[in-house]
């Protein structure tokens, strides 16, 4: 009788550190994954700002957007105010 219950203890004990290992894996690899995403989300946006920027001219006093080659007319809408005009 002693015997099982030192094995139903040790079964317990190898069940309860690969749950806990399982969910600090899910756990770690979650806080990585949402760190990449946030780094990549925010370089996406930098970079479609510096597009945007370099797009815009100033001509006779007036706020102009041209179309560079090879955006095929930006992938996202962008606002571009000049007074009360966009």
């Amino acid at each position: 009788m002693a015997l099982r219950s030192l094995r139903a203890k040790m079964l317990a004990a190898v069940v309860a550190a690969v749950a806990i290992a399982l969910a600090a894996g899910v756990i770690g690899s979650n806080a990585l994954l949402r760190s990449r995403l946030d780094a990549d989300a925010t370089d996406i946006a930098h970079q479609r700002a510096a597009l945007l920027a370099s797009s815009i001219v100033l001509r006779e006093g007036h706020i102009r957007v041209i179309d560079l080659p090879g955006t095929h007319g930006n992938e996202a809408l962008e606002w571009v105010f000049e007074g009360t005009r966009t």
